[in-house]
């Protein structure tokens, strides 16, 4: 055994590159990927009935017109 070079108790920090990455689950990329895809539909829905109210106020207001 060494006594004149001593292992030190603590280490100094990882550097990044040495780091593991830290990566989500199954769980949260699917919990993520759904919550994305339900967002979207949720704009799409409604920009289809803001384009269908709008087409129908259209449709309203040219009726009157010409009448």
């Amino acid at each position: 055994m060494d006594v004149t070079n001593p292992i030190p108790l603590e280490t100094a920090p990882a550097s990044l590159d040495m780091r593991p990455r830290r990566e989500f689950s199954l769980f949260w990329r699917t919990f993520f990927f759904l919550a994305l895809l339900l967002l979207g539909s949720i704009v799409a829905w409604l920009q289809t009935f803001r384009a269908g109210i709008r087409t129908a106020r259209n449709s309203k207001r040219s009726n009157w017109h010409h009448s």
